[in-house]
C-alpha cells in the first residue's frame, strides 16, 4: 500500500531539509533564528532538531544545533556564547576567585573568559585582551585598566588577530593568563581549529607567568586541527563536573592543578 504523506508532514520534511542546508552553510543554527525563518513556533523547531539528531544529521546544543563534526570547525563567537553556557558561567565565576587586587592578567577572546570578566567585580587589576566583548565589559569599570591589542578585527570571533596583534604585546609580561581552547587532549595538549587563534594564544603563553586554562568538559579528550601548546605549559585547569575522575588523575600526575566548578 502506498504511504500517503499529509500536507503538514510534507512541510515538516521540507523544513528539516532546509534546516540541514542552513546548518551546512553557516556551521550552526539557533532555534529563535529558525523559528523566524520558517514562521513556526520554537517548540516546533526543537522537535525538528530532535528528529534530525535522532537521524544522525546534527548535534543539538543549548539554543540550537551544530554539525556532528563540530570539533573540526570554529563556531562564530555569538554561537559559542550559547553553547554549554551554564558550565561556562560557573567556570568563569570560579576562575574569578584566582584574580586578586593589583594583578596583571590577560584574557583571550573566548566566551568562557568573557564570563570571567563579568565576575571580576571591583578588583583593581590591569587586563590585556584581544577580545572586543571583554573590552566592552571591563571598559565600564573604573578600577580596571584595560589594554586592547591592535590587529585585524575578525567579525566572526569579535577579536583582533594577526601579526599586528602579536607584535603589540611584544616585550610585555603578564602575571596570570586565562585562556580557553577548542580541544584538550592529555597527550597532545590544547588545540584550535582557527590558525590565527592558535598563533595569538602561543604569543600570550610566551609572555605569561601562571597559565590558567578554562575549559568546559565538552572540549576534553578532543583534538582540534592545530596544536596550540603542550600540556606542560598549563599550570591550572578550571573545568566543570563533567570531567571524568580518571582524566583528573592523569592531569594531576603531570603536576597540573585541576579545579572543578560547582
Amino acid at each position: 500500500m502506498k504511504k500517503v504523506v499529509s500536507q503538514e508532514g510534507l512541510l515538516g520534511m521540507n523544513r528539516k531539509k532546509e534546516i540541514v542546508k542552513l546548518l551546512t552553510n553557516s556551521g550552526a543554527v539557533r532555534v529563535a533564528q529558525l523559528s523566524k525563518i520558517f514562521g513556526v513556533t520554537e517548540e516546533t523547531i526543537r522537535r525538528d532538531l530532535e528528529k534530525l539528531e535522532a537521524e544522525g544529521q546534527l548535534k543539538r546544543v543549548h539554543g540550537g544545533a551544530v554539525p556532528l563534526s563540530e570539533s573540526s570547525i570554529e563556531l562564530p563567537f555569538l554561537e559559542r556564547t550559547v553553547k554549554n553556557i551554564e558550565q561556562k558561567i560557573k567556570i568563569g565565576q570560579m576562575a574569578a576567585n584566582f584574580v586578586n587586587d593589583r594583578d596583571i592578567i590577560a584574557l583571550d577572546s573566548s566566551s568562557t573568559c568573557l564570563e570571567l570578566a563579568k565576575n571580576i567585580g571591583d578588583k583593581k587589576v590591569s587586563v590585556l585582551t584581544n577580545g572586543f566583548f571583554v573590552v566592552q565589559e571591563l571598559g565600564q569599570k573604573h578600577d580596571v585598566s584595560v589594554l586592547c591589542t591592535g590587529g585585524y578585527y575578525n567579525a566572526d570571533h569579535h577579536a583582533f588577530f594577526g601579526h599586528s596583534a602579536e607584535n603589540s604585546i611584544e616585550g610585555l609580561h603578564i602575571g596570570k593568563l586565562f585562556l580557553s581552547c577548542k580541544g584538550f587532549d592529555v597527550n597532545w595538549g590544547i588545540s584550535e581549529s582557527h590558525e590565527q587563534q592558535a598563533m595569538f594564544k602561543r604569543k600570550l603563553l610566551s609572555i605569561a607567568g601562571q597559565v590558567n586554562l578554562l575549559v568546559d568538559s565538552s572540549k576534553l579528550n578532543v583534538k582540534a586541527l592545530i596544536q596550540t601548546a603542550p600540556l606542560e605549559k598549563i599550570h591550572r585547569i578550571i573545568t566543570d563536573s563533567g570531567i571524568e575522575g580518571a582524566l583528573v588523575k592523569s592531569i594531576e600526575k603531570q603536576g597540573i592543578e585541576v579545579i572543578i566548578s560547582n
